[in-house]
């Protein structure tokens, strides 16, 4: 799983290019199904405005204070029609059950052996680096320029992030990226573990960070010393950190047949059913954009319906061949497919919002 752009939480909320399918309605629907997105075109009641569009969250409609006056129309339809597709920038997401939408981007300069599982940000830039391959992303030209930096040889695999710091941790190194200078110093951590261990192994969940391996080494994080302390599990302490990942509120463990929730009140796994994909590894399969979570492994590709715990198929629109999670990568307000420096390998993803196809 590349952790690059995932927050404490596992998530990352990101602005993104919708495309919004809408059913335009004169009546609301008298008995609307959970989370239903229509656009209002009736006259005006004390409870829905023409031009509005409402979703149903349950007990009554919201308005989802998004105006047809807001909306850019597709070419096709001078004004909202159902099944049309309206497209508009928006800083929110609705629904879970999303579908990218993919077409061709455009880089200058683009290094050898590039590709996504090795891009990293410091908050400001976007960097590519692999071994001698060092650059950062103009953003304003969609450049990759020529970067130097106080060491040799990083790999942005290994970079990973702990509220306001930045760490590397592999190739028998152990560095912190001072944001001030711009440079990446040496850092020693005290415990057990020791400084021989690479980023793989780590996991985020609950605002804390753990180590594990599934050689029963299971270490937290204390950040006021910089102290790897043991960590006792219960259910099962048998796991690799590259094999856990999170919804945000809850954590996992996926390896083969073996799947486990944490109980964060004990701090024991217990078994966990899944449903439409139920025997998979987390190992470099899941990833998150932000918004929705993904198992992809190849010609393999899900979304995960949180409230059901349900995998759906999901299709890639635009975007052919097989597809990994380490092609991926976030800009902070784009996701990216990156598959070498073969120009035709390179991506950009819109999003559908399926909830609101109706």
């Amino acid at each position: 799983m590349n952790k690059t752009f995932l927050n404490k939480s596992g998530l990352q909320k990101v602005a993104e290019n919708v495309n919004l399918r809408l059913k335009v309605v004169s009546e609301m629907p008298a008995t609307p199904e959970l989370n239903m997105v229509r656009m209002y075109k009736g006259t005006d009641t004390a409870n829905f405005k023409k031009g509005h569009i409402y979703q149903y969250n349950g007990t009554s409609w919201t308005d989802l204070n998004i105006s047809s006056a807001d909306l850019i129309y597709n070419p096709n339809a001078e004004t909202p029609q159902s099944g049309k597709a309206i497209n508009m920038a928006v800083n929110k997401f609705i629904g879970d059950n999303t579908e990218l939408i993919w077409e061709r981007k455009t880089w200058n300069n683009l290094p050898s052996d590039f590709g996504g599982y090795n891009i990293w940000t410091d908050g400001t830039n976007i960097y590519f680096s692999f071994q001698t391959s060092q650059v950062v992303l103009n953003k304003e030209t969609d450049t990759w320029e020529t970067k130097t930096w106080n060491v040799s040889n990083l790999k942005g695999q290994y970079v990973w992030y702990d509220n306001d710091n930045i760490y590397y941790s592999g190739d028998n190194a152990q560095k912190k990226f001072n944001k001030t200078t711009g440079n990446w110093e040496s850092h020693h951590w005290n415990g057990r573990l020791g400084n021989q261990w690479t980023s793989k192994q780590l996991w985020f969940y609950n605002g804390n960070v753990y180590f594990s391996t599934n050689g029963g080494e299971q270490y937290i994080l204390n950040r006021a010393t910089d102290t790897w302390e043991e960590k006792t599990w219960y259910g099962t302490d048998r796991f690799d950190g590259i094999e856990v990942w999170t919804d945000g509120d809850n954590a996992y463990i996926s390896s083969g047949s073996t799947q486990y929730v944490l109980n964060k009140e004990t701090d024991t796994w217990e078994p966990k059913t899944w449903y439409g994909l139920t025997n998979f590894s987390a190992n470099e399969t899941i990833w998150s954009d932000g918004a929705s979570i993904y198992y992809l492994n190849g010609s393999q590709k899900y979304v995960l319906d949180v409230p059901t715990s349900t995998w759906k198929p999901i299709t890639f629109s635009g975007l052919t061949g097989d597809i990994y999670t380490f092609y991926l990568w976030i800009d902070g307000e784009y996701i990216y497919s990156s598959n070498g420096n073969n120009a035709s390998r390179q991506y950009i993803a819109h999003r559908t919002l399926n909830t609101i196809i109706q």
